[in-house]
């Protein structure tokens, strides 16, 4: 049975870090140690988000208000942002992965005055144990490879598990550097980074009993990004998303 509607409030926040957190870091494939001369993607991508609640008494249109009509995601040398906007124009919360210390933050209007944070050289939260190719898919013109990551999503407070399948369609026209993320023990992306290294344009997430979230880029915009737009708030409250 999935969880109810009270579950819901204390799952969504950490859901949300699940659902995205892959699209952002995984790589395609890649051979040799010749010196690096790839241009790497800056700029801004803007996904459309769809739902599908598999929670009784949760509609669709609930979990979409909560999580964004679309995402704006931000690339600069391996610091990423992404922004979860509603249909109105506001953003209803924000991610922020900061390669130099290999943290991410996490920010919501649900607590304005606080930043979460986790460390992604940390492996206990995801397990992913099965990694498979699937085919090609092509979105805005782009021929991706399509790759199938399946595994389990441990929660601590209160302790629950979920298993989760993520699907991706990486473009290969946006090269992203594997060395920013070398350290990532989060979703076994120091190890996946060896083998694959662009940008998904098309994510399907599977939480079993809870949600399918899937999200298409529609628009892509390359060009310079301000480094100061990947600053730390540090007026919010800083504390860890999840407790031992």
């Amino acid at each position: 049975q999935g969880p109810d509607r009270n579950q819901h409030d204390w799952r969504h926040r950490r859901t949300l870090i699940f659902l995205l957190l892959p699209l952002l870091l995984v790589f395609l494939s890649t051979e040799g140690q010749q010196k690096d001369t790839t241009h790497y993607f800056e700029g801004y991508i803007d996904y459309k988000t769809e739902f599908r609640s598999l929670v009784q008494g949760i509609s669709n249109n609930e979990i979409r208000d909560r999580a964004g009509e679309f995402i704006r995601i931000y690339y600069k040398d391996g610091n990423l942002k992404w922004l979860f906007i509603d249909n109105a124009g506001y953003v209803r919360s924000y991610q922020l992965i900061h390669a130099p210390t290999n943290l991410a933050y996490d920010w919501s209007d649900t607590y304005p005055d606080t930043l979460f944070t986790f460390d992604l050289s940390s492996n206990s939260r995801i397990l992913i144990d099965k990694v498979e190719e699937a085919g090609l898919d092509t979105v805005l013109g782009c021929i991706c490879q399509v790759v199938i990551r399946s595994g389990t999503i441990f929660y601590d407070n209160p302790p629950a598990s979920m298993p989760a399948v993520y699907t991706y369609s990486f473009c290969p026209t946006l090269p992203v550097n594997p060395e920013y993320y070398k350290n990532v023990k989060e979703f076994r992306l120091d190890e996946i980074s060896r083998k694959y290294r662009s940008i998904a344009i098309r994510m399907v997430s599977y939480f079993e009993g809870f949600v399918v979230g899937t999200f298409t880029a529609v628009n892509i915009s390359a060009g310079p990004v301000d480094p100061s737009f990947f600053l730390v708030d540090k007026s919010k409250i800083i504390k860890p998303t999840f407790t031992n």
